[in-house]
């Protein structure tokens, strides 16, 4: 499943397989930072922590197959 996301697209987090850490985002929304996946396979999401933490740790990242178009 080869999804295609563009930067400022809302998606919504409907699962993390891959990062059991993330499942804390399940049922959230955010919006993609770059258009993606990345050369890892990754869509960075921003919008789910505050802006202070997401400048200084990045933003997450998660499988095309975690998120769900808005």
């Amino acid at each position: 499943m080869n999804v295609q996301f563009r930067k400022g697209q809302k998606v919504e987090i409907v699962s993390s397989v891959d990062y059991p850490q993330y499942r804390k985002y399940i049922g959230r929304t955010a919006t993609v930072h770059t258009d993606g996946p990345d050369s890892s396979g990754l869509v960075a999401v921003k919008g789910l922590e505050s802006k202070v933490k997401e400048r200084v740790l990045g933003y997450v990242g998660f499988t095309p197959e975690d998120l769900k178009k808005i």
